[in-house]
């Protein structure tokens, strides 16, 4: 009895043994694997981002963070002029790094414009999957931009757009004569009204909706640009480009919240619409005027070449309003901005405003 114990105590210490050598070597073929790997895509990312190797590197970059120290922690607008640390007009291409990925950045107008509009840089870059907007014209990728905005084109022709100058003349003095409202020396925060400015004339112009039956538009409008400022801040995070990281942050939960609201609004959007639309087909209808001008929501309702789902009419919606604001309200903010903190540049420009326009009744061209 006590030889036969003692063999299987022994045959059992052999087995946990085993068992024991068994874990290890997985464990080590499993940690080989993952260094591999590693050590395949780090090459892989290092042949990738190699077209720019040539540019200069104006700040350190490292492992994994890239620039993205120059970020961590800082307030936003530490943030916003270390981002312009990135670029110089010393050079025309400078090179930087979000993490691993590569960026390329230029200060030079021509070079922006010639990579804009350069045919093998038409994909978008993966900082605009942060939108979660697919199907979007801003956002959506080439092989789906490509035949979208094929189809959508005849919207933004000239003719169009040209129509719309009564709509910006009315809205345009509608903001004028709120600013003016505001005691002398007041101060204001200017991309409030003009964000709510330029969201009233995207709804009309785009959607053919008419923004005096709402009373949210201060609100719709802030939350356009709170919504895109979170997705700037998350492009310029790298610690949260990981979407499972990302979902623990109060940014994600803020995104969330506005993200909803927006979708909501973009849905009563749509169903305010869609009853001049009762029967949706990509056939012409026999009293349908085909030379008369469509809007965006026209095209999107009754296009011949693409009869567009309902994930793609809220992504095609969505992005159009807040998109179409967003630019505008910043872009006329800046300006208006620009033109209050450099007095004798105001002074000019008014001068030429009025030697174009002497009077109130003065008509507005396209010219």
């Amino acid at each position: 009895h006590g030889a036969s114990g003692i063999t299987r105590g022994f045959n059992r210490y052999r087995i946990r043994r085993l068992r024991e050598n068994t874990f290890i070597m997985w464990i080590v073929v499993l940690g080989i694997w993952v260094v591999v790997f590693g050590v395949f895509q780090f090459m892989k990312l290092v042949q990738k981002n190699g077209f720019a190797k040539h540019l200069p590197l104006l700040n350190p970059a490292y492992p994994l963070l890239g620039n993205g120290l120059m970020f961590l922690g800082k307030p936003d607008h530490e943030k916003f002029l270390n981002l312009r640390k990135l670029t110089s007009i010393d050079y025309p291409l400078t090179r930087f790094y979000l993490g691993p990925r590569v960026m390329v950045g230029t200060t030079e107008p021509e070079i922006a414009q010639q990579i804009l509009t350069d045919p093998a840089w038409m994909d978008k870059p993966f900082i605009y999957e942060f939108f979660e907007l697919p199907y979007g014209l801003l956002t959506s990728k080439y092989d789906i931009w490509k035949s979208h905005r094929k189809a959508l084109s005849p919207a933004f022709n000239m003719k169009i757009l040209q129509s719309f100058i009564p709509v910006f003349q009315q809205f345009s003095q509608k903001l004028v004569d709120g600013l003016a409202a505001h005691p002398e020396g007041t101060t204001i925060d200017i991309d409030a009204d003009v964000t709510t400015c330029s969201l009233e004339i995207v709804l009309l112009t785009t959607f053919g909706f008419d923004s005096s039956v709402i009373h949210e538009c201060k609100k719709i409008g802030s939350s356009i640009e709170r919504f895109f400022h979170l997705i700037s801040r998350r492009v310029i995070n790298v610690h949260h480009y990981n979407d499972f990281i990302y979902r623990w942050t109060e940014d994600y939960k803020q995104r969330e919240s506005l993200r909803a609201y927006l979708d909501n609004w973009a849905k009563f959007l749509l169903n305010g619409v869609a009853h001049r639309y009762a029967a949706r087909s990509t056939e012409p209808k026999e009293d349908e005027d085909v030379r008369k001008p469509k809007i965006f929501v026209d095209e999107l309702y009754t296009n011949k070449m693409i009869k567009f789902t309902d994930k793609e009419l809220m992504d095609h919606s969505f992005t159009m309003v807040g998109a179409g604001t967003d630019t505008s309200s910043n872009s006329v903010a800046f300006t208006l901005l620009s033109l209050g903190m450099y007095p004798e540049v105001q002074q000019k420009v008014y001068e030429e405003v009025m030697r174009v326009y002497p009077t109130d009744e003065s008509e507005f061209t396209p010219e």
